[in-house]
């Protein structure tokens, strides 16, 4: 892992607000999962692991010089709830205002996180196998499906 040469990477967890299960809905989760694709991209920050559960998101995550972790994750949630409100012609909050961080310190934590990412649908009995949860890059590791979302981590 390069961190000697200024990279970082965070495991970030953000959580719906009152825990709503708004990602139970799959037309909701697929949402997200285009936001997110919007802003990697218009951003550029790299994700190297990520999971939509119903009632928070996982991302394993790499910001760049431009934008800092707080930056992109300010960005992804306020676009997305805002966009969820006025999908659904409502109002309030989508998120827990607080989102927590992770700085990961090596090539084995690194791994360690991407394996909690990809067992977490299993380990809340959603799946049986982590290749049958929709909503994870565990499909893009291990199966080679191309989500057009998972940057492939440096040391996997």
């Amino acid at each position: 892992m390069e961190r000697n040469r200024g990279r970082m990477f965070y495991f970030v967890t953000t959580n719906t607000d009152k825990r709503q299960q708004i990602f139970r809905d799959p037309g909701m989760a697929h949402f997200f999962l285009n936001t997110l694709r919007y802003y990697k991209a218009l951003l550029g920050f790299k994700i190297y692991s990520y999971v939509v559960m119903p009632d928070h998101v996982h991302l394993l995550i790499e910001p760049n010089e431009k934008y800092d972790l707080s930056d992109i994750m300010k960005t992804i949630k306020g676009s997305f709830g805002r966009k969820y409100f006025m999908m659904r012609g409502e109002r309030g909050k989508v998120w827990q205002r607080q989102f927590f961080e992770y700085s990961i310190e090596d090539e084995v934590d690194l791994r360690r996180k991407i394996r909690y990412i990809f067992e977490n649908p299993v380990r809340r009995g959603i799946v049986k196998r982590e290749v049958d949860y929709e909503f994870s890059s565990a499909r893009a590791y291990l199966k080679g499906d191309n989500d057009y979302l998972t940057d492939f981590a440096p040391v996997c």
